[in-house]
């Protein structure tokens, strides 16, 4: 026998008003109410299917969007249509079969935390990406994924260093050596320097370059990549292209100039500035993760 349920007191429905709070100033819902029905925030309609001619909350869903000039909080608009919307629906999975309401929370928990992430901007520790920086480096990315102890390594690395992601090695990759194929007269991935102004780098102890340079394993650049990280003491708070490019300003707002305009560092490294010509913490933090700076 189906589990009629409520939607108005459905705990699914709970998380999705909550989800809409956090996504509230998104320009693109103010735009276009409809991105509401993202995974992140309603459940999937495969997860919530329904033996009627119409959703209840597809139908919600296409009021807002006939109604937007008129919604000047889209969050209120979007609450108060959801809750006229109480009624008892059928749950059933992709075959029809009926689920109680319990599986149904269960399946949309596991489907919509990665939707939620990619909602708020987050990166999950372990996805494929659609990074454009990574765009052109499809065949190195996938040798790298099969790279046994490189993605042991990686896994390790993620463990000790909270908040390090996948994507952020991969792009350090790409942005640094191409993977290893453009390593310079440094020779190594992750262009970590053996010195600095002419004195050993302290924070490089431990790692052996000579052997580095030789090596066409970029699991053994990733491992020197760890070591260099232990060093610093890193705790995966920063990311890792401000571990790149100044370690040592890691924890600054991401408003600090690490390098004004015209200075050397800025100008050896275009892709660091910002629109005005300095080097933030933030322009940094952009320029390794991808992210279009203006």
């Amino acid at each position: 026998m189906t589990q009629d349920v409520n939607y108005k007191n459905s705990p699914i429905l709970s998380r999705n008003v909550t989800a809409a709070k956090a996504l509230r100033a998104s320009s693109s819902i103010q735009k276009n109410p409809r991105n509401l029905m993202s995974p992140a925030i309603m459940p999937r309609k495969k997860d919530l299917a329904v033996y009627d001619d119409k959703d209840p909350i597809e139908e919600a869903l296409e009021r807002i969007s006939s109604n937007t000039k008129a919604s000047a909080n889209i969050r209120d608009e979007y609450t108060r249509v959801l809750g006229e919307a109480n009624t008892s629906r059928a749950l059933t999975d992709d075959t029809g079969k009926p689920v109680t309401v319990d599986e149904a929370n269960e399946s949309v928990d596991a489907d919509a935390a990665s939707a939620r992430e990619d909602s708020l901007g987050l990166m999950s520790r372990s996805e494929a990406s659609d990074n454009p920086v990574l765009e052109g480096f499809t065949a190195e990315v996938e040798e790298v994924k099969g790279n046994s102890r490189f993605m042991n390594k990686l896994s390790e690395m993620q463990d000790k260093y909270t908040g390090l992601t996948e994507e952020e090695i991969f792009i350090a990759l790409g942005r640094e050596s191409s993977f290893g194929k453009n390593m310079g007269s440094i020779g190594n991935a992750f262009q970590i320097k053996k010195t600095i102004d002419g004195k050993p780098n302290e924070k490089a102890a431990g790692i052996d370059f000579d052997a580095l340079s030789s090596s066409t394993d970029l699991a053994d650049h990733l491992e020197a990549f760890d070591t260099y990280l232990s060093n610093w003491k890193y705790d995966g708070k920063a990311s890792v292209g401000m571990m790149l490019a100044a370690p040592g300003k890691r924890n600054a707002k991401p408003n600090t100039v690490i390098y004004k305009k015209g200075s050397a560092q800025a100008e050896a490294n275009p892709g660091w500035q910002n629109s005005t010509g300095n080097v933030t913490v933030q322009s940094i933090d952009q320029y390794y993760r991808g992210i279009n700076k203006w």
